[in-house]
């Protein structure tokens, strides 16, 4: 019995020693998946902006404002319910109106520099097709 139990101990300890570098390799393995879906994910969400931005709208219309609503009618009557619910509206656009002014600002002085490299781009691309291509 006693035989057996220090059998069992010995293998225990040849694969701790030996599943040592096997956790370090799954390790590297999940860091290396959790970039891959990382940098996925960024480039879908990159590439579909245009498609997820009305759905983005869509779902905050569906679960924000109309549960906001509903509420509001079953908690006040008259008109004072109409005008906090346009007050909340207009809070929630014009957050909006700033997030976009401060995109068109950025963009708006990018747009010089980026018409000076497409510029340059250009420049040299024609250098090099006159001297490489005859």
């Amino acid at each position: 019995m006693m035989r057996k139990s220090m059998s069992e101990g010995a293998e225990r300890a040849a694969l701790a020693g030996t599943s040592k570098p096997v956790l370090e390799t799954d390790s590297s393995w999940s860091v290396l998946r959790w970039l891959l879906v990382t940098a996925t994910s960024w480039f879908l969400l990159k590439e579909l902006a245009p498609l997820l931005r009305p759905l983005l709208l869509a779902v905050f219309l569906a679960y924000i404002i109309l549960p906001a609503r509903v509420y509001l009618q079953g908690q006040m009557r008259g008109g004072v319910r109409h005008w906090l619910l346009l007050a909340g509206l207009g809070v929630v656009l014009a957050g909006l109106i700033v997030m976009a002014y401060g995109d068109i600002l950025e963009l708006s002085s990018d747009v010089p520099r980026l018409h000076n490299r497409t510029k340059e781009i250009l420049h040299e691309i024609t250098d090099y097709t006159r001297e490489h291509i005859p």
